[in-house]
């Protein structure tokens, strides 16, 4: 915006001049303006001098209010998801055949290098950086030693690295593939002395009609076949505990009956015990013993309870209950009496 010069002047300077659009009025309705005019200014005067303000303040833009941001913060938003939704929405990429051949056709034209034996501790960048001059790589899979070997060297060595033991390596050209097991194999690794793989030989070998899909495909296989060893072992192992948890109950359940009938026939002996007496035998100790006497030789023996009689005395009293009563003669006499007379009226 360019800028605009003010030129800066006094009040004093500006004269009123007439025009001819100036209208014609009374002078009794001037007198009449001027004493309301001064009324006016005798109420807004100020003490002192005018302040001076600057023009600056009259370029100042107006500041927005809380109720305008708001405004403008809602029509950004509308514009936005007006615009959202006029976006297209992103479709999926459809192959054509023809993408499909080429990439068949690229696939055929790849070569799979194995090697049977990694360096000791070597990176697949590592790999990668020594077998790249002899021709354009694609894919490179190495197989980790196994985790008990591993956790050993750990342990009594303290190597925590990680070691590879073989691995392969796809080409993007058969040709350059063959060549690079013709020069490789057999040969140094590194042939630096300073290196750390300068005594190792290359192992490896091309396989004909071998594609990195059948590389992934027996490593899924064999892993399916790992998950379903170690399924099979676990529900053995669970089949196992079962049947030994079943045996252990059995095991609780008859020593518990087992101590049950000892406990009784042990109570059982200790009453035949009180009350038995032992079967003498008054053949020669030197005869053999009979089955018989043999296995029972205690006979049981029930205590009897004493006789008890409560008929009254001929004196009037009667007998004490629980206590032994002597038969007399006179006694038995009347009872004789009394049992006839029974008798005697039942006929």
């Amino acid at each position: 915006m360019p800028a605009v010069e003010f030129d800066e002047f006094e009040a004093d300077d500006i004269e009123d001049e007439p025009s001819d659009d100036d209208q014609v009025v009374d002078d009794d309705q001037v007198d009449l303006d001027d004493e309301i005019d001064q009324e006016d200014d005798d109420d807004d005067s100020i003490d002192g001098p005018i302040p001076h303000r600057p023009l600056d303040i009259f370029l100042q833009k107006p500041t927005s209010t809380a109720e305008d941001k708001q405004i403008t913060q809602g029509s950004n938003d509308a514009n936005t998801v007006a615009e959202a939704s006029n976006k297209p929405k992103p479709t999926k990429k459809v192959i054509d055949n023809k993408s499909v051949k080429l990439l068949k056709k690229a696939n055929d034209l790849t070569g799979v290098v194995y090697f049977s034996r990694i360096p000791p501790f070597m990176t697949p960048a590592k790999l990668k950086s020594l077998i790249i001059p002899h021709g354009a790589l694609g894919r490179i899979f190495l197989v980790k030693e196994s985790a008990s070997i591993a956790a050993k060297r750990k342990k009594y060595r303290h190597n925590k690295r990680t070691n590879y033991v073989e691995g392969w390596v796809e080409f993007q050209s058969k040709k350059e593939a063959k060549r690079a097991v013709e020069l490789l194999n057999g040969q140094r690794v590194d042939n630096r002395k300073r290196s750390r793989y300068h005594d190792d030989l290359w192992s490896c070998k091309y396989l004909k009609k071998f594609k990195w899909a059948d590389l992934t495909e027996q490593m899924s296989y064999e892993k399916a076949v790992r998950e379903q060893k170690i399924r099979v072992e676990m529900s053995h192992a669970k089949r196992e505990n079962k049947h030994y948890m079943r045996n252990v109950a059995t095991a609780k359940m008859v020593e518990a009956i087992q101590e049950r009938k000892t406990k009784k026939r042990k109570m059982e002996e200790d009453a035949d015990t009180t009350g038995a007496t032992t079967v003498t035998n008054t053949a020669d100790t030197n005869a053999p013993v009979s089955n018989d006497a043999a296995i029972t030789s205690i006979r049981r023996r029930f205590k009897q309870r004493k006789i008890i009689d409560s008929e009254a005395l001929d004196d009037g009293t009667k007998t004490t209950p629980g206590v032994k009563m002597t038969y007399t003669p006179e006694m038995e006499a009347k009872k004789k009496v009394v049992l006839s007379k029974l008798f005697a009226a039942s006929s």
